[in-house]
């Protein structure tokens, strides 16, 4: 099973994964006491994949920007579907934000990416 956001499949896995939850809490400082902690909501996991992207199949800058860049700008502020080998982060994710960078090496085109996505029980839209 490949790595995948929606249509995009990627040539490999990213090269860093963080993986993130962090509670919302608010507290209440006491007099002479430790302060009381209130957990308000469960919290956002929030997953990170940073990698490279580098396809002999799309040599060009512009064929890769065709075939992934563009694509994956274009997810930024929606839920896809997630597909990953080990099905840790397989599932409908929103995400939140997409980071390319292109880098001038070698013969083939290449970029960089980082793809910050959301994993909530519900997604809403105002």
């Amino acid at each position: 099973m490949p790595w995948s956001i929606g249509a995009v499949t990627f040539p490999y896995g990213p090269a860093d994964i963080s993986d993130d939850c962090d509670c919302q809490t608010d507290s209440l400082q006491l007099d002479g006491d430790e302060a009381v902690i209130f957990a308000t909501a469960p919290g956002v996991r929030v997953v990170v994949w940073s990698g490279t992207i580098c396809d002999p199949s799309y040599p060009t800058k512009r064929a890769l920007e065709g075939q992934y860049c563009s694509i994956l700008r274009g997810y930024q502020g929606s839920s896809r579907a997630v597909v990953n080998p080990s099905g840790t982060y397989t599932g409908s994710w929103y995400i939140k934000k997409v980071s390319i960078a292109e880098q001038a090496e070698g013969e083939l085109a290449k970029v960089s990416y980082t793809i910050i996505m959301w994993l909530g029980s519900d997604l809403e839209v105002l």
